[in-house]
């Protein structure tokens, strides 16, 4: 009898012991499952912020593309309207503001671009600058500004650094995938990855790659207020 008892207890042992190592098995793959889950979580979050944060470098970028041009612009219209106004206030004698009056009002220059005439150094709207330097009165080509803003984006290397940085700072490999202009529209794509590990299987019996997870964000690129995009006249890269 007390034989069949010590048999019984060593039966148990073995069940006990089986029911414990599957129970360490289970946690094991439960907890795999769970890292998986935040690694995902933690790239997805790198991915928007990279996104993000290479929408807005490059808007900086095109701002100061834009901006040098608007000075230029202003610089060689400057200078052809006072030789203009001084020549035809010599030839009709009159004072030379009434010739450089006359001059603003037939080439249909708006107040702020006159003050920027004037004065180079003025802050002229943008928008009111970009509009009349490329619109019907002057170059009559909306889609260059297009252009520059997507040459500018393209030929930046701060944007990917951009998002390079911030996919690191959020958990993400630096190693980055970025498209531009995405779907022809004014946006940036980003892809990140996270390398992870399990509890359950060694880092070694997987291939390169295999261990990788990935997400992707698009981001708009804030446009300059008023100035139409142009799908036709930006490139990619």
């Amino acid at each position: 009898m007390r034989a069949f008892f010590s048999k019984e207890d060593g039966n148990t042992h073995i069940i006990v012991l089986g029911l414990v190592w599957a129970a360490l098995f289970i946690s094991l793959i439960f907890f795999d499952f769970f890292t998986v889950f935040i690694n995902k979580r933690v790239s997805q979050t790198s991915a928007d912020a990279a996104a993000l944060g290479a929408s807005e470098e490059a808007m900086k970028v095109y701002q100061s593309r834009l901006r040098m041009d608007i000075n230029t612009e202003s610089a060689i219209l400057s200078a052809r309207v006072y030789a203009e106004a001084s020549a035809r206030a010599a030839a009709e004698r009159i004072p030379f503001e009434v010739a450089w009056r006359q001059i603003i009002n037939e080439r249909h220059i708006p107040s702020g671009v006159e003050k920027k005439l004037k004065n180079l150094n003025y802050d002229v709207d943008a928008t009111e600058a970009l509009t009349y330097f490329y619109g019907p009165f002057y170059k009559n080509d909306m889609g260059r500004i297009t252009e520059m803003m997507c040459s500018a984006i393209r030929s930046a290397p701060s944007v990917k650094s951009e998002a390079r940085y911030y996919a690191e700072k959020n958990g993400a490999s630096p190693e980055v995938k970025l498209i531009f202009p995405y779907k022809e529209r004014f946006e940036v794509f980003v892809s990140v990855k996270k390398t992870t590990s399990f509890q359950s299987v060694a880092d070694d019996r997987f291939k390169p790659g295999e261990r990788d997870i990935y997400a992707n964000a698009a981001a708009s690129i804030k446009l300059p207020k008023g100035i139409p995009y142009y799908p036709s006249r930006c490139g990619s890269f």
